[in-house]
């Protein structure tokens, strides 16, 4: 197996965690930071192979969250370049969640109810879900036009609103005049949107989280290759840009060392910066 390796570090002095050491040359910055070091492995593996190879061996596949880290994770694969390398972006295919966050609204398991219809969801680029008249859901792209079903927060709980709408428009509509877009907790609640319908489909609240990264930093660059993913759920890099493809194809990678950004347990490294 052949590694080559490539060292990025992030240097931040927040002001909550600003530590001020005296040294002989004067005053400097104690950094809270991480260090992130990539690491190209010729072993060609599929996605999720390769993400437990990065997570046994390593911290996890790459991830970049700027320009700056995708020229260094370029820079570890080097001698890859005009070939195809997996990175730890990937499309969460699994994450649906309404759009109403409220706590107390769901009872234990309502907030996980679903009623897809037959082979669905096929998730891809439709991240937004639709009702159609037989009360079974579609997923379908969030831009697409369609009426839409609100909850009021009082009697009557669900109002339909016949204009056509994206699903975003659809969510700010309803947050303004009601409370939010309609989830559905149960068969209850199903049917009685279902009973409510004239159109051939209405949008509920139901979406999903798209692109993450494999160690759940946030997703606050993006550098596809044809501007936007193609809809396939799993990302690689070739020549510096991304492309997705099918998760089974076997591919070289880039794992990671470092920290991982998880808000429910975040890890640092300190390091105070020499003089120059």
């Amino acid at each position: 197996m052949h590694t080559h390796t490539h060292t990025h570090t992030h240097t931040i002095c927040p002001e909550k965690l600003k530590y001020i050491f005296i040294i002989i040359t004067g005053l400097w910055c104690f950094s809270v930071g991480f260090i992130r070091t990539y690491t190209l492995v010729e072993v060609p593996l599929s996605w999720s192979n390769a993400q437990r190879f990065c997570r046994t061996e390593y911290t996890d596949l790459a991830t970049a969250e700027n320009k700056e880290e995708m020229q260094e994770l370029v820079d570890a694969g080097r001698r890859w370049y005009g070939g195809h390398l997996w990175i730890g972006l990937y499309d969460d295919i699994h994450s649906w969640r309404w759009s109403m966050d409220e706590e107390g609204y769901y009872d234990a398991g309502g907030a996980e109810f679903r009623m897809w219809g037959a082979s669905e969801p096929s998730n891809g680029n439709e991240k937004c879900a639709l009702m159609f008249l037989a009360g079974t859901w579609h997923d379908i792209s969030c831009q697409t036009k369609a009426p839409f079903v609100c909850y009021n927060g009082a009697s009557p709980r669900f109002i339909v609103v016949s204009e056509v709408r994206t699903w975003p428009e659809a969510q700010s509509y309803c947050r303004e005049h009601y409370t939010d877009l309609a989830s559905v907790r149960n068969n209850s609640d199903n049917n009685q949107i279902k009973d409510l319908l004239s159109a051939e489909y209405t949008w509920i609240g139901l979406y999903r989280d798209s692109w993450k990264w494999s160690d759940r930093s946030p997703v606050s660059f993006t550098n596809w290759r044809n501007g936007k993913p193609g809809g396939l759920p799993c990302v690689l890099t070739h020549k510096g840009q991304w492309e997705d493809r099918r998760c089974d194809i076997k591919l070289f990678f880039v794992c990671q060392t470092g920290e991982s950004s998880d808000e429910d347990e975040t890890h640092w490294k300190r390091f105070h910066i020499k003089p120059g």
